[in-house]
């Protein structure tokens, strides 16, 4: 069973894996408090156990990053992050492990974390764990998510050509090729549609960007696609285009 997930993000998504309570309300208020400073918005969400953790990030594919503590209970964390990097196949969440430990240097190496911090926590360092993640964060190019089986997905927005409707079905194309999933083309088109996409039909969302040839009722695609612009779309498409040459002149 698949489905669309959130999309675009205009804040900085943050989740703190830790056992220890007094500790998860540690970070989770330093982290706050260094937000305010840095200008940013933020939400996080802070869960004591592996389960719980897994669940959310399976669930929501919303987290940009993960405060990750390696001794949860009976569980390991980095049993979690290897989960998340090969079984979500999600390379683009940072991960930051916590550990009052400091032998584990190799078992880190598989999962690319982005930082280890050694409990008691500094909040210096923490603060520096932090910006250095929002810089990161904040440089990726914005993506579109969604799901396919229980595999979480991710394409660039620059890299994607057009959507097309299929029954329950979409199927998106790509600069590489295309993917096939379940939605709906009017829940995706209400997040893209302004991000430079838009209907020619009802059965088509189109990446302005990527159309080579604008025809009276047709459009030609970088990759030689043909698609239809419906009899009711004309006029609206027309005057897209002509807005579009405008702002670029």
């Amino acid at each position: 069973m698949g489905g669309i997930q959130k999309g675009v993000r205009n804040m900085l998504n943050i989740a703190v894996c830790e056992d220890d309570v007094s500790m998860g309300s540690y970070i989770e208020r330093c982290l706050y408090q260094q937000a305010f400073k840095e200008g940013l918005d933020i939400h996080i969400e802070v869960m004591d156990s592996f389960e719980g953790c897994l669940k959310y990030i399976r669930e929501t594919n919303e987290v940009d990053l993960l405060f990750l503590d390696i001794e949860l209970g009976n569980k390991n964390g980095i049993q979690l992050a290897d989960f998340i990097r090969n079984d979500l196949c999600n390379d683009y969440l940072q991960i930051v492990y916590v550990s009052a430990k400091q032998s584990y240097a190799m078992e880190l190496f598989e999962t690319h974390p982005l930082n280890f911090l050694v409990k008691p926590i500094d909040e210096k360092k923490l603060a520096d764990v932090f910006r250095k993640a929002a810089r990161i964060i904040g440089r990726s190019e914005e993506t579109f998510c969604y799901k396919i089986g229980h595999a979480y997905k991710k394409e660039f927005l620059s890299n994607i050509l057009y959507f097309e409707a299929n029954n329950r079905e979409v199927v998106m194309y790509t600069n590489e090729g295309r993917d096939v999933f379940y939605g709906t083309l009017k829940k995706i088109g209400g997040e893209l549609t302004k991000r430079g996409f838009f209907f020619c039909h009802k059965s088509f969302l189109v990446h302005y960007k990527k159309v080579k040839i604008f025809e009276p009722n047709q459009l030609v695609m970088e990759n030689g696609s043909v698609i239809p612009i419906s009899q009711a779309r004309r006029k609206e498409v027309k005057e897209m285009q002509l807005d579009m040459e405008l702002r670029n002149l």
